[in-house]
């Protein structure tokens, strides 16, 4: 059976306000906001260094490479202080990944309101998605680079992030269902192929090596943009 998988034709509408821009509409919280510290500000001020300073440690030196007291000295902490409060880097580790996650959730169900969606082809979803990705992938890229390392090695990373993962497959699946003749649970089986293989190029970008000459095409590169919307457009509107 032929069809196209998604109607981009809408029927005359009433004039509407000028609607916001995709790319504005996108405003990652900070690193420093997605911790809950200690009430007292040296206390907290001292707690956001040790995350910081963890953070790129751990994206630049790597996770097995790094030490508590490489922490702690990059932080301009006592090593004791550390221990102090939490029982090791991996429990840093955990709580660096962990709030990273439960920021971002809230932010995807932000930008996946139906009701600003609800008047807009599928195309304009699409090209919101790709804004996204690429912009979270620049913004926390030290983060990223981290979880996708050591997920390989850490069942319980892995978990946590494949969450974060099917909970954006799902919040687009469900805008782009409303404007697919077909079921959720099949526009949600092509964007998981999407998804995973933007994630791919992406993962591979912020982890390549950028002396090889491959890999000359930063992620900001508009044409790295635009070629991942071409494909995001083929793959959904695919006929079937």
């Amino acid at each position: 059976m032929r069809g196209i998988y998604f109607r981009y034709s809408l029927p005359q509408m009433p004039k509407r306000k000028k609607q916001t821009p995709i790319r504005d509409s996108i405003n990652w919280v900070e690193t420093s906001e997605w911790f809950t510290t200690p009430k007292q500000s040296r206390s907290r001020a001292s707690m956001q260094r040790v995350y910081d300073s963890a953070l790129r440690l751990f994206a630049e030196k790597g996770f097995d490479s790094t030490t508590p007291a490489d922490i702690a000295k990059a932080a301009g902490v006592t090593t004791g202080s550390i221990y102090n409060r939490f029982l090791d880097k991996e429990a840093i580790l955990y709580t660096i990944i962990d709030t990273f996650s439960k920021s971002r959730v809230p932010e995807v169900t932000r930008l996946c309101d139906p009701q600003v969606w609800r008047n807009r082809p599928a195309d304009e979803i699409l090209s919101m998605y790709i804004e996204m990705m690429f912009s979270a992938y620049q913004h926390d890229a030290n983060v990223i680079r981290i979880i996708e390392r050591r997920r390989l090695v850490d069942p319980a990373i892995a978990r946590k992030i494949s969450d974060l993962n099917e909970h954006v497959v799902s919040s687009f699946s469900t805008l782009l269902s409303h404007q697919s003749e077909q079921s959720i649970s099949s526009v949600k089986k092509k964007f998981r192929v999407l998804h995973t293989l933007i994630r791919g190029f992406l993962v591979h970008r912020i982890l390549a090596d950028p002396g090889v000459p491959e890999h000359d095409l930063p992620i900001s590169h508009p044409d790295f943009k635009a070629m991942a919307m071409t494909l995001a457009l083929n793959t959904l509107k695919k006929s079937v």
